[in-house]
């Protein structure tokens, strides 16, 4: 089922007041305990996944992004929410122990070659993002294979080259 794509990333779709943090949070609110059948939580819920979501994460608020896009897929396919929800959840904690020990990893390869890096950011990918993902590339969840991502920040682009190679001395490359 495809859910819409945000059009017009800057601005609401008309008819819309403004997008403001606060929004963003009631519209959350309103998703979490709303119920499917609704005709207006659905609605919230598709503007939730196209704009919402999008803009949110563009005010620098990526975690109400996440909220809104679990919370408006939990209205817009309940069944795909329920089958990714339940098993994300039930190996969240055994995920961020990977994503911990893999950011670590990392952060040794590079600091061992003395690589300028300003971070590194790990983080276990959400629900919604792995079901858009699965749905996208038409996958089962068992084949997608960045659920625990590891971000290397470095001061500037040429600098992305050094840790690039760190990473592939630790992990070898998937040839597909």
């Amino acid at each position: 089922m495809p859910l819409g794509t945000s059009s017009g990333l800057n601005a609401p779709p008309d008819g819309m007041p403004a997008a403001t943090p606060t929004r963003f949070e009631h519209a959350a609110d309103r998703l979490r305990r709303g119920n499917a059948a609704d005709p207006s939580i659905r609605t919230l819920a598709h503007l939730a996944w196209g704009h919402l979501a999008t803009r949110s994460e563009e005010l620098g608020m990526p975690a109400l992004r996440c909220e809104l896009e679990h919370a408006a897929l939990r209205i817009l396919d309940p069944a795909g929410w329920r089958d990714v929800a339940s098993r994300g959840e039930a190996q969240r904690p055994r995920l961020e122990d990977v994503a911990l020990a893999r950011a670590r990893r990392l952060r040794d390869a590079v600091l061992s070659r003395s690589i300028a890096c300003v971070a590194i950011e790990q983080r276990v990918k959400h629900s919604a993002g792995v079901w858009r993902k699965t749905q996208h590339k038409v996958l089962q969840l068992r084949e997608v294979h960045d659920l625990v991502p590891v971000r290397i920040v470095v001061a500037t682009e040429s600098d992305c080259y050094f840790p690039l190679r760190a990473v592939q001395e630790v992990y070898l490359p998937i040839v597909c």
